[in-house]
């Protein structure tokens, strides 16, 4: 994972990585919404699916 030149600021450092985490928060709601759809469609074919493990959050 690339965070820019090597010559940025602390500030500029942080500001970079909050964006990524910001990127990497949405894509795992995201993830989750899809897996949901998923679990729906699937048990709507007779296809019943264990309950998840409650992540390590």
């Amino acid at each position: 994972m690339n965070f820019g030149p090597l010559t940025r600021t602390p500030e500029q450092k942080i500001e970079a990585l909050q964006a990524a985490l910001t990127k990497a928060e949405n894509r795992i709601a995201q993830l989750e919404i899809l897996m949901g759809q998923i679990r729906k469609t699937l048990e709507a074919k007779g296809i019943q699916i264990l309950p998840r493990k409650a992540a390590g959050r």
